[in-house]
């Protein structure tokens, strides 16, 4: 699923190169994760749908990684959490629910 020229991150070099820079990104969102989950504890209704943002591109990282197994597990955690979200400001979080199955 490609995405809108110039969103995300953008890969400079050929294959090898491109296996290196799919490793920062992955380690990158993991201490986004991190540091979003730890906000999230504090304050839920602020930081929970970055929780969801970062988990979800976590796995896209995986997906482009060509190792969609790993990526599951980030889908799934976003999709149960997304569909709490949802449950609670439908207007808001459907989109990003439809989004979460879409990756799936």
């Amino acid at each position: 699923f490609p995405l809108p020229q110039g969103y995300g991150f953008e890969f400079t070099g050929g294959q090898e190169q491109h296996a290196e820079e799919m490793e920062i990104l992955i380690s990158a969102y993991k201490e986004a994760l991190k540091i979003n989950r730890e906000l999230a504890a504090q304050k839920p209704k602020v930081y929970l749908s970055l929780v969801t943002i970062t988990l979800n591109n976590l796995g896209i990282a995986y997906v482009k990684q060509n190792n969609y197994q790993a990526g599951i597990p980030s889908f799934k955690e976003a999709l149960k959490l997304r569909r709490e979200l949802a449950a609670q400001n439908p207007k808001v979080y459907i989109p990003h629910l439809s989004t979460t199955l879409n990756n799936l």
